[in-house]
């Protein structure tokens, strides 16, 4: 049985007066693809901020298996978070040097971030600027980025939405090896119902919670082969009672 990565207990976040999460519960569990899906508004980013220690929880807790998992985590946000000034190498080499200070420890994760990016097919790019990139390009370079100071949790909010369907699916296939080639848990929020079957191995879904402190309330739900058409139904109901709470204006935090 797969141990837990991080359990998040009983936790509520709120931004001002308006809580966005509450009665979170959910286990993160180590080695396999976690999508999160759910309406605009619903939480998702603010999931994600939680798990990366961006955003505090009001009450409750996150438990880490131990201590260094919590400070390995790497966050890809929606436009990529390359620095337009540095090339394709110098963004994916930022994390390392911030990391790691001593110059013996900094040539072993240089070497490391070389191998990344010859295995992702963009090691040829290495002295080209972000804004030369294709969207698929540019995402990979994120990717290697974050691989790079070797997280044990990877959180990507929507990373290929906008990209096309071919280099999409690339990348989501490439996504469900992480685990396996990098030893990372990748937590991917997505809008696409057929994506986060295709990719992930847990759904955390966001459902409709007009009686809690919340909007809405997360639920983990196994994304099992033989059942993926019970699944795919069971996401599109819930979007479709969302429908109702979105139209009344809940503010897109994400």
């Amino acid at each position: 049985m797969r141990q837990p990565l991080v359990e998040i207990r009983d936790a509520a976040v709120a931004y001002g007066s308006k809580t966005i999460l509450a009665a979170l519960n959910l286990s993160i569990q180590r080695g396999l693809v976690h999508a999160v899906v759910g309406p605009t508004g619903c939480g998702k980013t603010t999931l994600l901020h939680l798990l990366a220690g961006l955003v505090p929880p009001r009450i409750g807790s996150l438990v880490f298996s131990n201590s260094a998992e919590a400070r390995s985590i790497a966050l890809i946000p929606q436009d990529y978070g390359l620095f337009p000034w540095k090339n394709v190498r110098q963004n994916a080499i930022m994390g390392i040097e911030i990391r790691h200070r001593d110059a013996a420890n900094r040539r072993a994760a240089s070497m490391r971030c070389d191998r990344i990016l010859e295995e992702l097919r963009i090691r040829d790019l290495s002295d080209r600027w972000p804004s030369t990139l294709s969207g698929g390009q540019k995402q990979r370079v994120a990717i290697a980025r974050a691989l790079a100071v070797e997280p044990s949790l990877l959180l990507m909010d929507e990373p290929f939405s906008a990209l096309d369907a071919d280099i999409r699916e690339e990348l989501q296939d490439l996504l469900r090896s992480l685990p396996e080639r990098y030893g990372t848990t990748p937590v991917i929020v997505t809008h696409d119902i057929q994506e986060a079957l295709r990719v992930s191995d847990k759904i955390v879904l966001f459902r409709p919670s007009p009686k809690n402190e919340a909007p809405f309330r997360a639920e983990l739900i196994p994304n099992l082969p033989e059942k993926q058409a019970e699944t795919e139904e069971i996401l599109r109901a819930a979007l479709r009672s969302a429908r109702p709470f979105v139209e009344e204006g809940i503010p897109d935090e994400a």
